[in-house]
């Protein structure tokens, strides 16, 4: 069965296309350019200003089209697809403030939903490195508070509207897991990395001791459900017409990584190989112009068996994922997830549409896509 996400979560994706997400980046031109020679002769520290602002499908702008509706959408989704594979596990991860993912309620799931919404708002450019790539989380982290404040008072208490911003704002200092609101929120803002990232960051570990995407997934939720929301994910990806990177693990060993990593990362993953698929400027344009064709996108991509049997035995057959295929990890350092977290909250002042009928859905299988080599640029860019 598809994932169905709260009309109010809809709602305010409206707001958030129309507002933020449709509009196009100011952040660009020559002056916003990266000077390596003199960095402190630009507005902003990082590249990426003028990276694929727009592109253009049928003679219309698309702007955003890499932090865009689509790639908001899609990380709602990954959001309830692991809430709900966390609630099977003996042993979830336990965060910083000693409560799990598994903790948290259908209504948090809601408030979390709509922060993610706002997750990438606030950017004004493809920028992703010094203080822009902050200066965006904060500007989300404001205009969901403003957001929140004039609308959803409600649903959000004032201290939840302050933690719900904070996670926005990945402040510097702040932990990857130091709640698990914040924790699901960057792991799905992760997993939809995987449409841009090399296998050396998807697989292997960007560096020594740290895993990639797909273990990290696999160490939290289990060799199976996390292999599941990897799929899973490709499957959204190709429905929203993003190019699908092609997996070849044995390819790996040829990436110029030490073999120590490669070999950590079969362990754990598993031989592997499935086909890329190329962009398709139709499904890009459904997915990125309308928070409706968007929405009807998504759900049209089957969800693993176990998300269905979970909805309907609640708390049933639970799996302990120390038990996965993986005596590596025993063996080498604990898998060590991007180092962003939230650090404490002060104590003082912590501080429509109508949803379509839907088709009913098949059993789930690995979606089946094209052999061709991916082209991870849309098509038609001007």
């Amino acid at each position: 069965m598809p994932i169905i996400l709260d009309s109010d979560v809809l709602e305010v994706a409206e707001y958030v296309y129309k507002t933020r997400l449709s509009q196009p980046y100011t952040e660009v031109g020559s002056e916003w350019e990266y000077n390596y020679k003199k960095p402190t002769a630009t507005y902003a520290k990082g590249d990426g200003h003028n990276l694929q602002r727009y592109i253009t499908i049928d003679g219309k702008q698309l702007h955003r089209p890499i932090h865009g509706l689509a790639h908001t959408m899609r990380t709602l989704m990954y959001s309830q697809l692991m809430h709900c594979s966390s609630k099977k596990q003996l042993f979830p991860h336990v965060c910083q403030d000693g409560r799990t993912i598994a903790d948290l309620s259908e209504l948090d799931l809601k408030k979390i939903n709509i922060a993610q919404l706002f997750f990438v708002a606030g950017r004004e450019s493809e920028a992703s490195y010094g203080d822009a790539y902050h200066r965006y989380h904060l500007y989300g982290a404001k205009q969901f508070e403003e957001y929140a404040r004039k609308h959803l008072t409600h649903l959000f208490s004032e201290e939840e509207i302050q933690l719900y911003s904070r996670c926005i704002e990945d402040r510097v200092g702040d932990s990857f897991d130091g709640t698990p609101e914040g924790y699901i929120i960057h792991l799905s803002h992760m997993i939809d990395l995987m449409r841009c990232k090399s296998p050396v960051e998807v697989f292997l570990g960007h560096s020594k001791g740290v895993s990639g995407i797909v273990p990290t997934l696999i160490h939290l939720f289990g060799k199976q459900d996390g292999l599941d929301i990897m799929h899973y994910a490709r499957g959204l990806f190709a429905a929203t017409g993003e190019a699908v990177p092609y997996i070849d693990s044995s390819e790996w060993p040829h990436l110029g990584v030490d073999l120590s990593r490669v070999q950590r990362a079969l362990s754990i993953v598993g031989d592997i190989n499935v086909p890329g698929q190329e962009a398709d400027s139709k499904k890009t344009a459904q997915a990125g112009f309308s928070v409706d064709g968007c929405y009807s996108a998504l759900t049209s991509v089957p969800t693993p068996s176990w998300y269905e049997k979970e909805l309907k035995e609640v708390d049933d057959e639970k799996i302990d994922v120390k038990e996965v295929d993986d005596n590596e990890i025993e063996k080498e350092h604990e898998i060590v997830v991007p180092s962003q977290a939230i650090t404490p909250l002060s104590t003082e002042k912590i501080d429509s549409f109508v949803e379509k009928l839907l088709k009913p859905f098949m059993i789930w299988k690995k979606p089946e896509l094209q052999t061709t080599q991916p082209t991870m640029e849309k098509t038609n860019k001007p």
